[in-house]
């Protein structure tokens, strides 16, 4: 079961992994892999929900004759009025989707827009509900599947006696009918290119030739000449679809410091405005489908509270997540004060956005839950199965591809792993310190032990340093030479206790996970070895080296990264220090720069010439305290420089070992089997029941997945 803080991309991976093994189950060709299908397909609906664009609706009830809001809305929330998305005033509604992509710079810049056209079936739907809307005068005799041909032949019968109050339907279905058949060619077309203005012009409100009262219904039916598939998307043709697109994308790029997406996309679905008296037909379909995508819905609230009844008709449909925006009648006015937008915005981006990425995270674990079940199907399909032949009992081949099977899977564990154990948030050392206090610590230490501070501690007098005769007195550093000297030899040092943590959180991390392969370094004992002569590719080393490898972790801790940047060569750390030890004049000058002392000046407890001609304080112990814990800040800003740079080559290297370990091991099942009976064994086809209890095993070890991803 996937679980409620699982993301939409983990939910992918897992469900990724499932397939595999659902693969390795029944491999293609076998006759099992011919009862797949659904499971590939709930596959793919797992990745289409992971990848459905997140999205924000805004539907904003009507205030008159115009269907669309955006063109006094986007200007304001987008950042820039002088944006225009959608045409001043249309009477046919559409959804119009505004792709946010969060750039560097100040202005909102309009990218390519594209047109989604309604499908056949989406069109029969406005059809059926606007033959519902005509329940009297005769209408309720025509079935509510009707197509077109009996749907024009009663129009003409019955248009004169239809009441004035359902003309409006009559109007609507005669736009539907003559846009689908210009459209023949064109639905279901998605992506198309289209020019912004093209959809502004072909969006105009135009002259009917009918007076507006349907009356070609009841005189003939004017021919439409259908399109070609290819057709270009200009002003006249997408005037003559226009009642049959189902949405208009524009891709916009807006400034980042207003949008904080945090490198999220996100869709601002414009939907048609919601009139109060006609809350059906085509514009309810385009509404119903958008909401049904979107992770949130922005309210513009009317007088007749439209948008509230509608909601509460949709039976679940809508988002859970509603953002009150401003009232729809302010908005078309321009009474809306900047400050709102502002807030829009800032909900709109946060609340918003948040609740779509839950959405989608909730929509894919639907999705995987169908991806078990269609497994689980295949299950119960396969041991209802007569088999060919009676069950073969155990054989020693079946139990050797099982234990290559899961040294296979625990090599993948390790490899997604190594990152996040190493260099990641686990990363840390058997004492349970974590690389970086362990740094802190050594260096600290290091430092603290120079002779020169007992020196100094044991020259105090009343809280000053005295010079003089006594222990060490005459032995006072007066410039900062003697630091620099022990600062460059603290640096070398502290590049070799760098190499100590990193390889302690190897060790740490290989100790976590060699105790998952206890059970398989005895199955390879028990089970593989007593074989080894079977275990011989053509042409090629033998696997069970690669096994034992696979099982016994130990070398992974003598892995070192390649030469390309030895690990003796100084890094760049932030900052512009040196770490390590310096090699070139430049090394050196850079060294000398994270040195936190004027080299040329002396040290304020010098004799004449220093600092306490100046200031009578300046040999005060509180000197020597800022003098060491300056010279401790300065080594392990450095050290822990050289160890962001070495943990995470180091995991690299690690990882790269073990990518090519688990390319020499044996993968694919055909593999497996060339290994255990010879390259040209013909094996009879497996049981129903034995392919069914390996997809089983695969449904198991999907349940592991909150416990493999903790552990990962």
């Amino acid at each position: 079961m996937p679980r409620s803080e699982d993301s939409a991309a983990q939910i992918r991976a897992r469900a990724e992994r499932l397939l595999r093994q659902v693969d390795t189950a029944a491999p293609p060709g076998s006759p099992s892999a011919g009862l797949l299908e659904p499971v590939h397909l709930a596959g793919a609906a797992v990745r289409d929900a992971v990848d459905a664009p997140l999205s924000v609706a805004v539907l904003a009830e009507s205030a008159g004759d115009d269907r669309v809001v955006s063109h006094h809305l986007w200007g304001q929330i987008l950042g820039d009025r002088g944006v225009r998305i959608s045409p001043e005033r249309t009477i046919t509604g559409y959804v119009t989707v505004v792709r946010l992509q969060p750039v560097d710079g100040p202005s909102v810049t309009l990218g390519p827009a594209t047109v989604d056209i309604l499908d056949r079936d989406a069109l029969a739907r406005c059809r059926r509900d606007l033959l519902a809307q005509l329940d009297s005068g005769g209408w309720d005799s025509l079935p509510a599947d009707a197509g077109w041909p009996e749907v024009i032949a009663e129009a003409r019968r019955l248009g004169p006696a239809t009441a004035s109050d359902s003309r409006g339907w009559l109007r609507e279905l005669y736009d539907l009918y003559r846009a689908e058949s210009f459209a023949e060619h064109l639905l279901g077309a998605t992506d198309r290119p289209v020019r912004l203005a093209t959809v502004h012009h072909a969006a105009m409100p135009f002259a009917r030739p009918d007076g507006g009262l349907g009356q070609p219904f009841v005189e003939h039916v004017p021919p439409a000449v259908a399109l070609p598939a290819d057709t270009n998307l200009t002003d006249g043709v997408l005037h003559r679809i226009l009642p049959a697109v189902a949405r208009v994308v524009v891709a916009v790029q807006v400034p980042a410091s207003l949008w904080k997406l945090d490198g999220d996309a996100l869709d601002l679905v414009d939907l048609p405005m919601l009139h109060p008296h006609r809350p059906a037909g085509r514009e309810r379909h385009l509404i119903e489908s958008e909401l049904v995508r979107a992770g949130a819905v922005v309210v513009l609230p009317g007088p007749d509270a439209a948008v509230a009844r509608f909601t509460a008709t949709l039976n679940g449909a809508s988002p859970s997540t509603v953002l009150a925006g401003p009232e729809s009648r302010s908005v078309l006015a321009g009474r809306v004060p900047p400050g709102e937008y502002e807030q829009l915005r800032a909900a709109v981006a946060g609340t918003g956005l948040a609740a779509a990425l839950a959405v989608r995270a909730e929509r894919a674990g639907r999705a995987h839950l169908g991806l078990r079940g269609a497994i689980r199907e295949v299950v119960v399909a396969l041991d209802r199965a007569p088999a060919e032949q009676p069950a073969p009992t155990a054989r020693p081949e079946d139990d050797l591809r099982e234990v290559l099977g899961r040294i296979a899977q625990e090599t993948a564990a390790l490899i997604e792993d190594v990152e996040e154990g190493i260099a990641g948030s686990r990363a840390c050392l058997a004492t349970g310190m974590t690389p970086q206090d362990a740094v802190r610590q050594a260096v600290t230490a290091q430092v603290h032990a120079w002779p020169q501070w007992p020196v100094l501690f044991a020259a105090l007098s009343q809280q000053t340093v005295k010079r003089g005769s006594g222990f060490g007195r005459d032995e006072l550093p007066d410039t900062p030479d003697v630091f620099e000297a022990r600062f460059r030899a603290a640096v070398g040092e502290s590049a070799a206790t760098v190499e100590q943590v990193v390889d302690a959180v190897v060790a740490n991390w290989l100790s976590r996970r060699s105790g998952r392969l206890v059970e398989l370094k005895a199955a390879l004992l028990e089970r593989v070895e007593p074989v080894r002569s079977r275990l011989v590719r053509p042409n090629r080393e033998p696997v069970l080296p690669d096994l034992r490898r696979a099982v016994q972790l130990d070398w992974l801790a003598q892995v070192r990264p390649e030469e390309n940047n030895p690990a003796g060569t100084p890094v760049q750390p932030a900052g512009g220090a040196t770490a390590g030890v310096p090699r070139t004049a430049a090394e050196r000058q850079a060294l000398r720069q994270a040195f936190p002392l004027d080299p040329v000046r002396p040290l304020p407890w010098a004799a004449e010439g220093g600092l306490r001609t100046r200031s009578p304080h300046g040999g005060h112990q509180m000197a020597v305290m800022r003098l060491r814990r300056e010279m401790v800040e300065a080594t392990r800003r450095l050290a822990l420089a050289r160890l962001a740079v070495e943990l995470p080559r180091r995991a690299e290297a690690i990882h790269r070992s073990l990518r090519a370990l688990q390319q020499r091991l044996p993968r694919t099942d055909s593999e497996l089997r060339a290994l255990v009976d010879g390259p040209d064994a013909q094996l009879p086809p497996e049981p129903p029941a034995v392919v069914a209890r390996r997809l089983e095993a695969a449904l198991d070890h999907d349940d592991d997945w909150p416990t493999l991803s903790e552990e990962r």
